[in-house]
């Protein structure tokens, strides 16, 4: 339905389902196909901030902003090297001080097993190898 589902295993991401246990969604509007089976989805909601060196979120200006420590997070508000956005449509809030938001960006690929990132037909994907990230393919 182009809502994000994250899995845990390949093989339900694959097969687009799984148990209960084995997803979580990046958005409320998402249902688990199965009449609300799950529970109720606000309980499957994952984080936006899965890189794990910047876990605490918060909503800035409608974006997603993901900080090292929680302080930051609550005062929507830390020194540049504190935060990343999982949006290139962020800004640092300083004119650019921060440097350019393409390098502020936060990874999706925070498993350092699959580091590299790539986005196929809208999902997240990541590759063990930078070279089937840059084909976005892979064995």
């Amino acid at each position: 339905k182009g809502l994000d589902i994250c899995f845990k295993e390949q093989n339900f991401s694959t097969a687009k389902s799984g148990p209960c246990d084995s997803w979580c969604t990046t958005s409320l509007a998402a249902d688990d196909g199965c009449g609300g089976c799950c529970g109720p989805v606000h309980k499957k909601l994952c984080t936006p901030c899965s890189n794990k060196a910047f876990p605490y979120h918060a909503k800035i200006k409608g974006l997603d902003i993901c900080f090292k420590e929680q302080k930051f997070a609550k005062a929507n508000s830390g020194p540049c090297d504190s935060w990343c956005t999982t949006s290139p449509a962020a800004d640092d809030g300083c004119a650019g001080c921060c440097g350019p938001i393409h390098k502020k960006l936060c990874t999706p690929c925070s498993n350092k097993a699959f580091p590299y990132h790539a986005k196929i037909k809208g999902l997240d994907i990541c590759f063990k190898e930078q070279k089937f990230a840059k084909a976005n393919s892979g064995p």
